[in-house]
């Protein structure tokens, strides 16, 4: 995440007045909106003895978005379970669960994850592409020269493999598939494991697979 729009957030969220009981509220709406807006697939809140550090991850890596004060740890904390209908009084157990309203207030689908930890919970806010298109291989940001040789792969592949099992692979780290992917977590919850991470690329059909 560049400095510029860390910085930018950073604004944001101190320009906030943070007094009153909707204070909370607003800043939590602000950096999910603002994790949405960039395309991030996870938001983390992690709670430091001096700070909360906000971290979105871009592109499967992990980069720092915001810092909040130490203080507001347990209400945002609290407002983050509210959104996902979990327990509010259980500080000491991993809970999971969905922003029902989260398509309609940001645009996608989201899942949220807590976890205990000596510092206080830690939460994980999961971003999901709410449209659920299947991408082209030109739309995966690939370089030219990487996207060429992909292409020709595949027909290669396809010319000398026609009658055999055609299937093209692509892996990526952990989180990498998940704002492309909303169905990852279906597929997780069902028992699907063997589809776990992976993501529908309609070029593969239209390349020639």
């Amino acid at each position: 995440m560049a400095s510029q729009a860390r910085n930018e957030l950073q604004a944001r969220l101190e320009a906030l007045a943070q007094t009153g009981p909707e204070y909370t509220g607003k800043l939590v709406d602000l950096v999910l909106d603002d994790a949405a807006r960039r395309g991030a697939s996870d938001v983390h809140f992690e709670p430091t003895h001096r700070t909360v550090e906000v971290h979105y991850r871009l592109d499967g890596v992990l980069q720092k978005a915001a810092s909040l004060s130490r203080d507001l740890a347990p209400n945002v904390t609290a407002r983050l379970k509210v959104l996902a209908e979990l327990l509010t009084y259980r500080l000491d157990i991993p809970q999971e669960g969905s922003i029902r309203q989260a398509t309609s207030r940001y645009g996608v689908d989201m899942r949220v994850s807590t976890f205990p930890t000596i510092q206080g919970e830690r939460v994980v806010v999961r971003l999901f592409d709410a449209t659920g298109r299947t991408l082209d291989l030109e739309e995966l940001g690939l370089a030219p020269d990487v996207l060429g040789m992909l292409v020709g792969m595949m027909r290669e592949r396809t010319e000398r493999q026609r009658q055999d099992d055609n299937h093209l692979r692509l892996l990526a780290p952990s989180g990498a598939c998940r704002r492309r992917r909303p169905a990852h977590h279906h597929h997780r919850r069902s028992g699907g494991a063997g589809n776990r991470g992976r993501k529908p690329v309609a070029g593969a059909a239209r390349h020639g697979v």
